[in-house]
C-alpha cells in the first residue's frame, strides 16, 4: 500500500519536499475554462522529491469532449510519467450519469492509450450501475467517517462497500488530514498497490495531437484563444446564445477570446459556443506570476521599473523573451536597466 493526497489549489503553499508521502495527485483543470495554476509547481516538487505524480480533472455540467480536450491540452507536458484521473462528483453527476463520465473516459483512453481512473463518493457508486466502467476502468473511492482533523496516514476500513467494483484502487479517507512539514488540511489517500502497479497506469503520450499541441498568440489582456476542432466549422453568433447566426469560423481556426458571458465565448466577430472547439485561457489574468512565453508585436524599448522611463534598449518585432511577471501593464524579462517591456507591444504565446 502507498501513501498518497490529492492538492489543488487550495493548497496553495504547500512544498512537497517538506512532507512525506510516496505519491501525489494534482488537479489539472475543471470544466472548460479554469486552469490550477498550482499544478505545475507541485510537479516539479514531485519530481525533487521523488514522488509518484497523478493528475486529475475535475468535471462540470456541459459537453464531455470540450471538457476532455481541455484537460488533455493542460496535461499534455505530463503525460509521460503521470496516472490520469476523472474526478467525476457533485452536480455533474446527476447531469450526465454513467454515460458522461464512460464518455470522457473512453475518449481520453483514445487519445492516451492508457486508461484512467474515475473518483466518486461511495454514495454515487452504490446508487448508479457502473457495471460498463466498472469493466474497464479503477476506482478512486471517496469515504469519510468524519471530518475531524486526523494526523498522519492512518488508512481505516471503508464504512460500507462498493458494489460495482471488486476492489477500490485508490481510497480517499479523509479530507481534514496533517501531515509534518504542512499546516492546512490535506485530503489522504491510499493506494492498495506497489510503485510497480502505479507505473501500469503511465507512458500515455501518444505522439503529436493538434486539438493538444496547437498555439494562439494573444495580446495580454485577451481572454484567451479558441480553436475550432468540429470539422463542419464553428458557427459565429450575435449574443451569447444560439438564436442568430452571423459567420462560421473554418475547421482547425484559432481566434482571439476577449470575454465569457453567459457559457459563450466572445470575439471580435461574434460569440462561439465552446462545444465547436477547444479553449486556452490567459493565464496572467489569474495570476500575473506565472511564467509566460511573449513576442514583440512592434518596435518597443525597455525600462528599468514597470511604468518607468525609456531606458533605451530596443527589442526587435518578432523576438520572443520568457517573462516572469506582470506588472503595471509591463513584462518583467530579465535584469539590468532594460527588464521591463510595455506589455502593449506584445502577445502572449498560449
Amino acid at each position: 500500500m502507498l501513501n498518497v493526497i490529492d492538492v489543488s489549489n487550495n493548497n496553495a503553499g504547500l512544498d512537497l519536499t517538506k512532507i512525506k508521502a510516496d505519491g501525489v495527485i494534482a488537479k489539472v483543470a475543471e470544466g472548460t475554462n479554469f486552469t490550477d495554476w498550482t499544478m505545475p509547481t507541485f510537479m516539479r516538487q514531485a519530481d525533487k522529491a521523488h514522488m509518484l505524480k497523478g493528475l486529475y480533472f475535475f468535471a462540470r455540467p456541459g459537453d464531455w469532449k470540450t471538457q476532455a480536450d481541455f484537460f488533455l491540452r493542460i496535461a499534455k507536458p505530463y503525460l509521460k510519467d503521470t496516472i490520469l484521473l476523472l474526478d467525476y462528483e457533485s452536480t455533474v453527476v446527476n447531469y450526465g450519469g454513467v454515460q458522461w463520465a464512460k464518455n470522457w473516459l473512453d475518449y481520453v483512453y483514445q487519445k492516451t492509450g492508457t486508461k484512467p481512473l474515475i473518483y466518486m463518493g461511495l454514495a454515487d457508486e452504490n446508487y448508479y450501475d457502473w457495471t460498463s466502467v466498472a469493466k474497464k476502468y479503477s476506482l478512486w473511492v471517496a469515504q469519510y467517517n468524519d471530518m475531524n482533523i486526523h494526523y498522519g496516514f492512518k488508512v481505516r476500513t471503508l464504512y460500507g462497500k462498493v458494489n460495482h467494483w471488486h476492489k477500490m484502487t485508490i481510497f480517499q479517507y479523509t479530507p481534514n488530514g496533517r501531515l509534518t512539514g504542512y499546516p492546512g488540511p490535506l485530503d489522504l489517500d491510499a493506494y492498495y498497490g506497489k510503485r510497480s502497479d502505479w507505473d501500469k497506469h503511465k507512458h500515455n503520450d501518444t505522439g503529436s495531437d493538434e486539438e493538444m499541441t496547437w498555439k494562439v498568440k494573444v495580446p495580454i489582456a485577451a481572454y484567451g484563444g479558441f480553436l475550432v476542432t468540429k470539422k463542419a466549422g464553428a458557427t459565429l453568433w450575435d449574443k451569447p446564445n444560439n438564436d442568430k447566426k452571423i459567420g462560421m469560423l473554418k475547421y482547425s481556426k484559432p481566434i482571439i477570446v476577449t470575454g465569457y458571458e453567459k457559457g459563450f465565448y466572445k470575439t471580435s466577430k461574434g460569440y462561439i459556443d465552446p462545444r465547436t472547439g477547444v479553449f486556452k485561457k490567459n493565464p496572467l489574468l489569474d495570476n500575473p506570476d506565472i511564467h509566460s512565453v511573449i513576442e514583440v508585436t512592434g518596435n518597443a524599448k525597455g525600462h528599468a521599473e514597470a511604468d518607468g522611463p525609456v531606458t533605451g534598449r530596443k527589442f526587435k518585432k518578432g523576438d520572443r523573451y520568457k517573462a516572469y511577471k506582470l506588472r503595471k501593464g509591463y513584462l518583467l524579462i530579465g535584469a539590468g536597466n532594460d527588464k521591463w517591456i510595455n506589455g502593449i507591444k506584445v502577445n502572449i504565446i498560449l
